[in-house]
């Protein structure tokens, strides 16, 4: 399962980002932009002074409203050590990530270091806002952001805090969940989500929301659309894509049997007994793509390898990692960092590419390339759709490849976006409805009926019960509300595939727009419309697809 960063950074980004000090943001021309040489291997993590990082906090708040200057030089230093402390997050987290077992203590209090380092510093925020200094401190501030203070700072008390120890908590048991049965994993899973579900809305409630599904919209993901638009966008899915389902399924059945032959006899060699490494076989194939997208996405590849930032997890050598694949900002060595578990399949490669759209960005634009989440899956998500004319170097049976990726992907990325957005919707917004693991099963069933949707678990395997496939997706433990995004941006994904078949070129520029600007600079509406690309909220662009659909499914 491809997955984008932990919900965590978008908080991340925004403390980093009331830092009084200017922040160094790439250009947004289509030009390169070689970031600072280091060895990933090379980094020895210490946990952070905590101590001093609250000391740093007390000073600051004892200047309130003293000079100005001294304040705001107290208010950098504590704000550094935070944005140390988020810097220290992301590499245990990938550390965690490698082997739940060994980094599950660091992990833990770290993540509960930062629920309280956060609430010191809307605590200092909301100080100074009360201090003489005010104006001039927040001079070109929004009254909207002065509020957001004032909201935080009252909700951030001792209950915030012990309802995010117990949340931190909750994900580490989910990610501990031992069983290969599915029924017995998904009850497992069902009594931790129930709890996160009610820690989720505490929180939600301590900030004037009604549930944790508004409160996540606007404030962990930074949204221009609404939940609204995004139930909507479920309805025209479910009016135009979901009829097309059983001929969708009829064409991946077809293709999956000669595109797995021919993932076993046209590429690999095995490396080892159980394993291929695909994304290795494949590097010669990969460099010839990203030189036909533009140079800042080679010099994005040669920078990856140099500083070792991408790591491939396995069932052999990573018993206790997850499963999943990732890509994350390492704020304290200003780079992107790749997380993949494979499992020495094919699929690896698209896997791979999926997740370097997400790299490349965070590259060329630094923290920033990861500040739209809806955006960063169009980058992720188009690049496998224009990688799928060069399988044809990898495969000897490369349209079946291509009939599989496209579909088997993207399509389940739009129907499965919607999916767990309308499973999660119910759960938030009606608890008392879903206090069981069999009330929560029987949602899942109903949506993957309204949706056409039973027939994607014959993907995962002929023993595999779809109904608790849910339980097995962390995004609803780790990053609620997240996966509408992959709907979201799989359309756009899907639009500048279909503009491909026609000017290939001309979807390049699309695409290379949507990294270049892909920074926060525009809203999620306005990148699309200035890179000539269609919104998924409208009625016509899911007419218009399902059309592409049916002519690609047809030839």
């Amino acid at each position: 399962m491809k997955k984008s960063t932990v919900k965590r950074t978008m908080a991340f980004a925004l403390a980093a980002a009331f830092l009084m000090t200017a922040l160094l943001v790439a250009g947004c021309s289509c030009r390169t932009y070689r970031r600072d040489t280091f060895d990933y291997n090379d980094i020895k993590y210490e946990r952070i002074d905590y101590e001093a990082l609250e000391t740093a906090f007390e000073q600051a708040n004892s200047l309130v409203n003293g000079n100005y200057i001294s304040l705001v030089n107290a208010s950098n230093t504590a704000v550094g050590y935070l944005n140390t402390l988020i810097g220290d997050y992301q590499y245990v987290y990938v550390e965690y990530a490698k082997d739940t077992e060994a980094w599950r203590d660091e992990f833990t209090w770290i993540s509960n270091a930062y629920s309280q380092a956060t609430s010191l510093y809307y605590e200092l925020l909301y100080n100074v806002l009360q201090s003489s200094n005010a104006d001039r401190f927040f001079s070109g501030w929004s009254e909207e952001e002065k509020q957001l203070i004032v909201q935080r700072h009252e909700a951030m008390d001792d209950e915030y805090l012990a309802l995010q120890t117990e949340i931190t908590q909750l994900e580490t048991e989910y990610n501990a969940i031992d069983t290969d049965d599915q029924k017995e994993y998904a009850d497992e899973a069902a009594e931790i989500l129930i709890d996160l579900v009610a820690a989720y809305n505490k929180l939600a409630a301590a900030e004037g929301y009604d549930n944790y599904m508004e409160y996540a919209y606007e404030n962990d993901y930074g949204r221009s659309y609404s939940p609204e638009d995004a139930e909507r966008l479920c309805g025209y899915v479910k009016q135009y894509l979901a009829p097309l389902s059983d001929n969708v399924y009829a064409a991946i059945s077809s293709a999956n049997g000669a595109s797995r032959a021919s993932a076993a006899n046209g590429l690999a060699s095995p490396l080892s007994a159980n394993y291929t490494d695909y994304v290795a076989l494949s590097e010669n194939v990969l460099r010839s793509y990203f030189e036909e997208i533009g140079d800042y996405m080679t010099e994005a590849y040669d920078y990856l390898n140099e500083c070792n930032l991408y790591y491939q997890a396995t069932a052999a050598n990573n018993p206790n990692g997850l499963t999943g694949a990732f890509t994350t900002f390492l704020y304290n060595n200003d780079a992107p960092y790749i997380y993949q578990y494979c499992s020495g399949s094919w699929s690896d490669i698209s896997t791979f590419v999926h997740e370097f759209g997400h790299f490349t960005s965070y590259y060329v634009n630094g923290s920033s390339g990861g500040s739209d989440l809806d955006v960063a899956e169009i980058q992720s998500q188009a690049n496998e759709m224009l990688f799928l004319p060069y399988y044809e170097q990898l495969f000897t049976n490369s349209d079946a490849l291509v009939m599989n990726e496209l579909f088997s992907s993207l399509f389940w990325s739009v129907t499965m976006g919607c999916i767990f957005d309308e499973f999660q919707r119910e759960i938030y917004t009606s608890p008392e409805s879903y206090a069981t693991a069999d009330d929560i099963n029987a949602l899942f069933d109903r949506l993957l009926e309204e949706y056409n949707a039973d027939w994607y678990g014959a993907l995962l395997g002929s023993d595999f019960d779809f109904t608790y496939w849910w339980a097995e997706v962390s995004h609803t433990f780790q990053s609620p509300f997240y996966y509408i995004s992959y709907a979201v941006s799989a359309l756009p994904a899907l639009t500048i595939y279909e503009d491909s078949k026609t000017d290939r070129a001309a979807a390049i520029a699309e695409y290379n727009y949507i990294q270049q600007y892909g920074n926060g600079v525009y809203t999620f509406g306005e990148l699309l419309n200035n890179a000539g690309v269609a919104s998924p909220f409208t009625e016509s662009t899911l007419r218009s697809l399902a059309d592409f659909i049916e002519s690609e499914i047809a030839a």
